[in-house]
């Protein structure tokens, strides 16, 4: 798949995903060019259906160098529009700030929604840049002695890209980049889910503004039964709790040790997750143990042997199989 087909998929995500409100997390250091024109060494765009509870907004310019975080709340769609606009042309305004991919061979675009090995699966978009010339040994020194002395002091380079989490693409030859990641509007709540008394109780919760007809939830059992292959979404009973609609369903599933939920929004996979009955499920650990030590003779024979590497070998496997 091409960049510019990762950037499509994410863009479909964007475009149903996001509503108003939705909450952003923005996490940016920029090389100075001039006063007007700044070049993004590294950035991180999150979006979250939840307020943030204390919004917390910063900025630290040394002479060459400016990096700053922001949490913003409750921001309407247009909003939201507004601040990513050209995010996609490596783009990123904040603050008055008009920050910028160096892009003259062009940028290029990868997400981890074409892996299918995801478990959770939030939308995500990484913009890369050309690479820009990097800053001399003398540069960077005169850069963490600056930002030790600024009003909001940091102790260097290192310590400013540790509190926020960005890629280091000042002391490396990383390529210049912006992240973005969005959660979705709707979740499994996993600890208040559970398979037990051969029966599968789920809990959910969506943005108040989500239209759950757009939601799928199908679900398999373990050992497999092609008739518990189901589509249950329209049996979820919702309710509005604390600001969010809440969804309640409890499926009947005779015999299963094992259940996989699949839950989708549109044509996006949220999450994946299993659940065990655990007064059923056989134990994997012995199951995969047995395979290589049949009737689980070795495990015996080093317990209660007098070779002390083989006592020592068997200690460390039958923890494995208990703990």
């Amino acid at each position: 798949m091409s960049g510019e087909d990762q950037l499509t998929l994410f863009k479909t995500a964007f475009s149903q995903w996001l509503l108003t409100p939705y909450s952003v997390e923005i996490r940016y250091i920029a090389r100075k060019i001039d006063d007007a024109n700044y070049k993004i060494l590294s950035a991180y765009v999150a979006f979250f259906p939840i307020a943030t509870p204390s919004p917390i907004k910063f900025t630290v310019a040394t002479s060459k160098i400016i990096a700053g975080f922001a949490q913003l709340s409750n921001l309407t769609l247009d909003e939201i529009n507004k601040l990513t606009n050209g995010i996609d042309l490596g783009k990123l305004s904040i603050d008055n700030l008009n920050l910028s991919l160096e892009s003259k061979s062009g940028l290029s675009f990868y997400s981890e929604m074409i892996s299918n090995d995801r478990w959770y699966c939030d939308a995500h978009l990484m913009i890369l840049g050309d690479a820009l010339e990097g800053f001399s040994a003398v540069e960077i020194a005169e850069i963490n002695n600056e930002l030790r002395l600024n009003e909001l002091p940091f102790d260097g380079i290192n310590d400013l890209l540790n509190y926020l989490r960005l890629s280091d693409c000042i002391t490396t030859y990383k390529q210049p980049q912006i992240e973005v990641r969005i959660s979705p509007p709707v979740d499994l709540i996993s600890e208040d889910c559970k398979l037990s008394d051969n029966k599968l109780q789920l809990t959910l919760h969506a943005h108040p503004a989500l239209e759950i007809e757009e939601l799928s939830l199908a679900i398999r059992v373990f050992p497999e039964d092609l008739s518990k292959r189901l589509q249950v979404a329209k049996n979820i009973k919702w309710s509005t709790e604390h600001n969010r609609q809440v969804g309640n369903i409890e499926i009947d599933i005779q015999n299963a040790f094992a259940s996989e939920v699949i839950l989708m929004l549109g044509n996006n996979i949220i999450r994946r997750q299993f659940f065990d009955d655990i007064a059923k499920v056989p134990n994997r650990r012995l199951t995969t143990l047995s395979f290589f030590d049949n009737e689980l003779e070795r495990l015996k024979n080093g317990l209660f042997g007098q070779d002390s590497v083989a006592f020592e070998k068997a200690v460390n496997s039958l923890t494995y199989l208990l703990v």
